[in-house]
C-alpha cells in the first residue's frame, strides 16, 4: 500500500509537470499511448524544456527563466525520496520571486511569442 507520503511525493511531480504544461502549452508526451507514457516516465529522465525544444519548432524558440528551470528541476526529481518537500518548493527563488497572481506569472514566465500561442490555442 502507498502512504501519505509517496502521494506527497507524486503531487510535487505533477506540480512540475503542471509547470511544464503552463510553460509549453501541452503535457509533455502528450498524445503518445498511455503505456509509452508510462515506460516514459520510469525509463527515460525527467521531460524539460529541452524536450519540448525537439518536438516543435515553435518551442525551440521559448526563452524561460532561470528560476522556472530550477522550479520545474526540482519538482521532477526523478528518485521521489530526494524530491523537494511542498515546503521547499514554497521557497524556491521561482515561487519567491514569481508568484505574485495568474497575470504577473503569464508576463514572466512566458516570453510574448509564447503568450500568443497559448492565446490561439485556446481560442
Amino acid at each position: 500500500p502507498c502512504s501519505n507520503h509517496h502521494y506527497r511525493k507524486a503531487d510535487i511531480w505533477s506540480v512540475g509537470i503542471t509547470a511544464l504544461q503552463i510553460g509549453h502549452g501541452r503535457a509533455p508526451y502528450e498524445g503518445e499511448e498511455l503505456i509509452q507514457v508510462a515506460k516514459r516516465i520510469v525509463h527515460d529522465p525527467p521531460p524539460t524544456a529541452a524536450y519540448y525544444r525537439a518536438i516543435s519548432k515553435t518551442h525551440s524558440r521559448l526563452k524561460f527563466c532561470k528560476p522556472y528551470h530550477q522550479f520545474v528541476a526540482m519538482a521532477l526529481t526523478k528518485n521521489a525520496n530526494e524530491r523537494p518537500s511542498a515546503n521547499a518548493l514554497l521557497e524556491s527563488r521561482f515561487i519567491k520571486k514569481y508568484a505574485r497572481g495568474m497575470r504577473y506569472l503569464q508576463q514572466h514566465l512566458c516570453n510574448e511569442e509564447m503568450l500568443k500561442h497559448v492565446r490561439r490555442s485556446a481560442a
